[in-house]
């Protein structure tokens, strides 16, 4: 996270290059090597001449991608170890490619036995290197139990538990005497962080995978300030805005949602960053009561709408859905309920007619980039069994908010990229059942964000980056710039 270039900026921006150059040794040494073995056989015996035009891609390729590999390792922040594995392994790969396009290109003259067996065993052994680089280059950008982090419970016993553990959000259910850093700010960084700060992967020499990782800092020091965000690098930089090349996570990534940075800046502002304090020894106001009330409840509550009876939708509502534009498809496998959104290549919908016949079974709608307005969405309020809403992008105000409050078991809406005010937002208090809101790029400003806040506590906001260019700060979440 908190890395300083040594080496010269032209060689990082060409390693840049490496992830994307690196695919392709892949697939040209596996597609020369089937090519090889199934040429043997009668049937297919016609493709062997294009074995060496492949094999040459590969080894051309697999030179470049190490060439590339090594100036991206200039950067730092990598396992050594790791590193190492697959740097030599990538470089003995790139040499059994060459030595299996020399040989090759000599088979067809007279070769003995010796020298075809050679051939054979030094493309065999291109391929085998092949597969170890990837396996730790793996290891170094995704951590060393990438690939056995999500094996079934029943694979790993057979395995006699060589796997890794998942790591799994724990469902605090006793809040108050739930361990802040442990419960609370360890998983998020799991979340978040340590695909990029791990102990294989330790950009800027920092490691987020456990206590004593955070605390030791990175290459410039340490990250974090007890008692003082503005003075703790870590947070400082969850609040750059993507564009800034410190900004973190990276960009490409998803950012830090409103409550994880209120309970990481409470956590260091309160707790004093230290690792043992419970939720009920620091103080809470209403907004860090709301971000706390989303690591539980938000787990275990279940929408009271998918308890209904409903019955299956007619064809013929579906065709005629269809007919107007809109992929209707079932929620689940032998389950009654529907989610629409506009089909592709289809032309715009301009109403929302069409769904009528299909609102006792509709429970998402996705109205994303379509010319929905005010307006035309008089009758969303005919939908009741909605319990997620994608707005996003259309031509909603105020009023068009105004016209959702008939939506009883709305529990997610996303109005990005509207031009929503504060009063629009706040006449979202009347819908009971709202948990999650996406506001990025409206003009909903902080202190209509903490007004809404603090009446749906329940509720998660997600504001997103509210800069004006990309070289403003995102700012403190607002319950805590005062602290």
């Amino acid at each position: 996270m908190f890395e300083t270039s040594d080496p010269p900026e032209i060689i990082l921006f060409l390693g840049r290059f490496h992830p994307l150059l690196v695919h392709l040794p892949i697939g040209f040494l596996l597609i020369a090597f089937l090519l090889e073995l199934f040429s043997r056989l009668p049937r297919f015996e016609g493709y062997r001449h294009a074995v060496a035009f492949v094999l040459f891609l590969g080894a051309l390729s697999s030179v470049l991608a190490a060439g590339l590999g090594y100036f991206l390792s200039l950067g730092g922040g990598y396992d050594e170890d790791l590193l190492a594995r697959h740097q030599w392994m990538g470089i003995g790969m790139a040499g059994a490619a060459i030595v299996a396009l020399f040989l090759k290109t000599r088979l067809s003259r007279p070769t003995s036995r010796l020298h075809e067996r050679v051939y054979g065993l030094m493309l065999t052994l291109s391929v085998v290197l092949m597969m170890g680089t990837g396996h730790y280059g793996g290891s170094l950008t995704h951590g060393s139990d990438y690939l056995t982090a999500y094996l079934p419970t029943s694979i790993e016993s057979f395995t006699s538990g060589s796997a890794s553990k998942k790591k799994q959000l724990k469902v605090i259910t006793n809040l108050p005497e739930a361990v802040v850093y442990t419960d609370i700010i360890q998983p998020i960084f799991d979340s978040r962080c340590i695909s990029c700060h791990n102990p294989a992967k330790k950009k800027g020499d920092l490691r987020l995978n456990d206590f004593a990782g955070l605390m030791a800092g990175g290459k410039e020091g340490s990250v974090v300030a007890a008692g003082q965000i503005a003075q703790s690098e870590l947070y400082k930089r969850l609040l750059l805005p993507p564009e800034n090349k410190h900004a973190m996570p990276p960009k490409g990534k998803d950012p830090l949602t409103e409550s994880e940075l209120q309970l990481i800046a409470w956590w260091i502002n309160q707790g004093g960053a230290t690792a043992d304090k419970k939720v009920k020894e620091l103080p809470q106001t209403p907004t860090i009561k709301t971000a706390l009330a989303t690591r539980t409840e938000e787990s275990k509550w279940v929408n009271p709408v998918f308890a209904k009876k409903i019955n299956p939708a007619s064809p013929e509502a579906l065709h005629e859905a269809e007919r107007a534009g809109f992929l209707v498809l079932p929620v689940a496998k032998g389950q009654p309920f529907l989610r629409a959104q506009k089909k592709i290549g289809a032309p715009e919908p301009n109403d929302l007619s069409a769904l009528i016949p299909l609102a006792e079974q509709l429970v998402a709608l996705d109205l994303n980039g379509t010319p929905i307005s005010d307006s035309l969405l008089a009758d969303i309020g005919r939908f009741k069994n909605l319990t997620r809403l994608r707005l996003e992008n259309t031509q909603i105000t105020d009023a068009g908010i105004g016209r959702l409050l008939n939506l009883p078991y709305l529990e997610y809406l996303n109005i990005y990229g509207n031009p929503v005010t504060d009063k629009g937002i706040l006449l979202l208090v009347k819908v009971p059942h709202l948990r999650k809101l996406y506001l990025w790029q409206t003009q909903v400003t902080p202190a209509g964000v903490a007004a809404l806040q603090q009446k749906q506590q329940k509720l998660q906001i997600i504001t997103g980056f509210p800069v004006k260019t990309s070289t403003e700060p995102r700012q403190p979440p607002v319950a805590l710039q005062n602290n």
